[in-house]
């Protein structure tokens, strides 16, 4: 989850630091990995993956509703990778225990919550299932393609819930939280941090977004729906927080450009379209200062065609501040190490890359 870096504030390109591209995930013959999404929690930063075996090429995909041949039904499963602060080293991946059989896109965030003696930090991770049907091919009357989430204060011991209850209540075809991004946030209506996951929801051929909060990984709140489609089509959004806004960032299916908008508890702001150059990927919101500064930078692909040319990218000046290793730059999340060093990890000839920004 990306966290507020004030030293972007002066950021003098001269200045950062790059570390040389990491390779923490390799491919294999049978295996690709995909959809990083990262968290520190207790001191400890993990990162959560997809494991993807190649697809088979006998199954007709389109046919079932998937967006393209890796995704579910595709037998993914979930990794996760533990980094090690004090010697900078990634462990090696770990299968998550308790998911269904197949299950893939991650986002997770880490929240504070009351302790007996002091607040105390669980981790609330949404992810979809699905063994018959993609995303495409799920429907409320049928197979659906399953929205889960787990909490818990240690990845090693989440609790394991299938969100039946986004399709009872919204009465939906399709829900999925997407990927990689979500928030904490302090919710003037809860004594705790909330966990705010983006989902898209599918009814028919209509796709709008929703908000939905989570506290203690029940969910409390599910926001109106985002974007009507006159914008475009919705899919992966980015969040971040602002003072008392969630700041959104959405990518549109097959159109480039992005829509953004700002939520708080009196509803959501009109959205805008940039034509920032995107190909249609997921991306990472930073904020760039101070919490309240309300500017943020965006981490993504910065091509119109391909996924590509990864930057970090001032939205409001529309401009570059940092360029990342050449070559593929595909879905990405960020997270802070310390006060001085950003971690960006991004996808990369089917494997998982990791860069650091020292200011």
């Amino acid at each position: 989850m990306p966290q507020p870096y004030a030293g972007w504030k002066a950021l003098d390109l001269a200045s950062v630091n790059t570390q040389a591209a990491q390779l923490i995930l390799a491919p294999t013959k049978s295996l690709d990995y995909r959809i990083p999404a990262l968290a520190r929690l207790n001191g400890e930063l993990l990162l959560f993956a997809d494991a993807r075996p190649q697809p088979d090429e006998a199954l007709d995909w389109q046919r079932i509703g998937g967006a393209m041949a890796a995704d579910l039904p595709n037998p993914n499963y979930l990794v996760y990778l533990r980094f090690h602060l004090a010697t900078r080293a990634w462990g090696k991946p770990v299968r998550l225990s308790g998911t269904p059989a197949a299950c893939g896109d991650a986002a997770t965030v880490v929240t504070r919550v009351s302790g007996k003696a002091q607040p105390k930090e669980l981790l609330t991770l949404c992810y979809a299932a699905s063994k018959k049907v993609g995303y495409f091919g799920s429907s409320y009357t049928g197979d659906r393609l399953e929205a889960w989430v787990a909490c818990g204060e240690d990845v090693g011991a989440l609790k394991h819930r299938r969100l039946d209850e986004i399709y009872e209540r919204l009465h939906c075809d399709a829900a999925f939280a997407t990927s990689g991004s979500a928030v904490a946030y302090p919710h003037p209506e809860f004594a705790e941090e909330l966990a705010v996951f983006p989902f898209v929801i599918r009814v028919g051929e209509e796709t709008h977004l929703r908000l939905v909060f989570f506290l203690r990984g029940e969910i409390v709140q599910i926001s109106e729906p985002i974007a009507d489609g006159s914008l475009g089509r919705v899919d992966e959004t980015a969040l971040v927080v602002d003072g008392e806004d969630i700041v959104l960032s959405i990518r549109r299916q097959h159109e480039g450009g992005r829509m953004w908008g700002r939520w708080n508890p009196r509803g959501i702001s009109a959205l805008s379209l940039d034509n920032a150059a995107d190909p249609g990927c997921n991306a990472c919101l930073i904020q760039l200062g101070s919490p309240g500064d309300s500017r943020v930078a965006l981490i993504h692909p910065h091509h119109g065609l391909a996924r590509e040319n990864g930057v970090v990218w001032d939205v409001e000046k529309q401009r570059v501040l940092h360029q990342f290793s050449a070559g593929e730059f595909g879905y990405s999340d960020s997270v802070r190490i310390d006060e001085h060093t950003l971690l960006v990890v991004f996808e990369r000839d089917g494997g998982l890359v990791a860069e650091t920004l020292a200011l």
